[in-house]
């Protein structure tokens, strides 16, 4: 399996999405491959985007959108039934505005298995660490990613 193939293998196997065992390797080649491969899987983020719709806010991919969505995170933290997806969810869609804003980013495997962003400058940034820690931290890592 390609490096590719193994990135979109670890990050079905990180996120526990259960259906990843009825890919064949020629199907995660395919995905992988194909126009955004595993990038469209992790920018999907579906929970927190349908969760911000019902908040009125449409995630659009964009650093602005990292500011409002610090916001909702604050309130939504306390509630029990989004604790296990929020932190993976926020930090999936931080590591996409930072690869569809900055010219060289990209998903890549950190050591750990867990999936990172990977900077222009050669930098790494455990965004989904990021969004498990305190408020108000997806811009503020945004930033520092930009800054690289």
């Amino acid at each position: 399996m390609g490096t590719v193939g193994h990135l979109l293998a670890t990050v079905c196997a990180f996120f526990g999405w259960k259906n990843s065992d009825r890919l064949s390797h020629a199907d995660m080649q395919l995905l992988a491959n194909s126009s955004g491969g595993y990038q469209d899987l992790l920018s999907e983020c579906a929970r927190l985007r349908d969760r911000a719709r019902r908040a009125g806010v449409e995630l659009d991919d964009t650093p602005a959108s990292l500011d409002v969505l610090d916001h909702l995170l604050m309130l939504w933290r306390a509630h029990p039934d989004v604790a296990a997806w929020l932190p993976i969810e926020a930090g999936s869609y931080l590591g996409t505005v930072i690869i569809r804003t900055l010219p060289g980013a990209g998903w890549h495997t950190a050591p750990d298995g867990r999936p990172v962003v990977q900077l222009r400058s050669g930098a790494q940034v455990d965004v989904l660490g990021a969004a498990s820690t305190r408020p108000g931290v997806l811009t503020a890592t945004y930033q520092r990613a930009r800054n690289s």
